[in-house]
């Protein structure tokens, strides 16, 4: 099967660089190899530049494929191989950033953070202080466990290295902020009673295919989901509902790669 795999993707290769081809031709555009002399106006050099250009695609994904291994492994012994993120710098030590003069406003943040400050108020405090982002940057800031002294990214499948560079906060302080109770701009959530019906408009009616809202019995003091749909008398129980809805969601799994970049 892989063969077979492998022989399709260079068909479609070789169709796209046709097609890009001979309509580099009807506009009066010949593609011609400085090294290989081809007569591009005959099948046969047609087929000639052809492979040529499959080649050298298959010689780029060689060299990208080397590139991004050790990339992998520069990461897996701590060194950095990216643009550093705010509070650090490059230096001329490669793949070891340092910490420059952003870097005590950003460790004053993540202390802002862990004190229950809204990222509003750590915005307008960083603003001050000439390091000018946005409400998602500041999530990603939060996120990024390159602050405390390891490295995470994609090309680690999930994995996170130990970096060499120095930490600007500890791991303790760390994992204090990601698990605190996030406070997003012009929402305030801490003192807000939970939704009751969670599900409701996501619920399509098995029958009419309608979308269900939900409704209070004081008298019973039971909370119901129904149909919206004039004449449907469908309706379950929210609390049994709400089981049924988590049940489902444990046949769900993030996958790994996902899962180290949150």
């Amino acid at each position: 099967p892989s063969g077979v795999l492998s022989s399709v993707a260079c068909v479609t290769d070789l169709t796209c660089i046709s097609i890009i081809a001979d309509l580099f031709l009807k506009n009066e555009i010949q593609v011609r190899s400085v090294t290989q002399a081809t007569d591009v106006s005959t099948p046969e050099g047609q087929l000639q530049t052809n492979i040529l250009m499959l080649f050298s695609r298959y010689d780029n994904d060689v060299r990208r494929q080397k590139v991004m291994s050790g990339m992998r492994e520069k990461l897996l012994q701590g060194f950095f191989v990216f643009n550093p993120p705010v509070g650090y710098s490059v230096c001329s030590n490669r793949g070891v950033p340092i910490q420059n003069d952003k870097a005590p406003f950003i460790g004053k943040a993540f202390e802002m953070k862990l004190l229950g400050y809204t990222h509003d108020v750590i915005l307008e405090y960083l603003v001050a202080k000439g390091i000018k982002i946005g409400i998602k940057r500041l999530t990603d800031i939060f996120k990024n466990p390159f602050y405390c002294g390891f490295i995470s990214s994609r090309l680690l499948n999930g994995e996170v290295a130990k970096g060499k560079h120095d930490p600007l906060i500890s791991v303790e302080v760390f994992e204090k902020v990601n698990n605190a109770q996030i406070k997003y701009n012009k929402s305030v959530f801490q003192g807000k009673e939970a939704d009751p019906f969670p599900l409701k408009g996501s619920i399509i009616c098995n029958k009419c295919k309608g979308r269900w809202t939900a409704y209070h019995v004081k008298r019973k003091k039971i909370d119901y989901y129904k149909c919206n749909t004039i004449g449907c008398k469908c309706n379950r129980g929210a609390r049994q509902l709400h089981r049924e809805f988590v049940e489902l969601l444990k046949d769900f799994k993030i996958p790994d790669v996902l899962e180290g970049a949150l």
